[in-house]
């Protein structure tokens, strides 16, 4: 006859996986602000408008933050911050667009990664 004894300290391992989501968490939101630089970078490269002042351009912002009512959720984002971003981004059918672009290619290889 084999006899197999187990005690296990619940709140420990409550405790430890709890610590594990949390190491999880800040690692996709340092992978969402790796993501949002490289997502800032390449707008500003690949921005197709011609300069005029520069300040479009240099208002491109690359962003990532965590849902503060669903920590699960992380949002990554590119913005452009003058008055007549959204022209650039949106008028002149769609000719000078770089925001939608960069960030749907990002989302659409954030899709295809698998997270074990």
């Amino acid at each position: 006859m084999i006899r197999v004894d187990f005690s296990a300290d619940i709140e420990s391992a409550v405790r430890s996986l709890t610590d594990v989501g949390h190491a999880a968490h800040g690692t996709l939101l340092e992978i969402g602000d790796m993501l949002a630089w490289e997502a800032e970078l390449r707008a500003k490269l690949e921005a197709p408008w011609q300069d005029r002042t520069g300040n479009a351009r240099r208002t491109l912002d690359g962003w990532c933050r965590a849902d503060e009512a669903d920590e699960d959720t992380i949002y990554v984002g590119l913005s452009g911050h003058m008055e007549y971003s959204p022209v650039l981004e949106l008028g002149h059918d769609g000719r000078y667009a770089v925001i939608f672009p960069v960030i749907s290619e990002i989302a659409q290889r954030l899709k295809n990664m698998r997270l074990i």
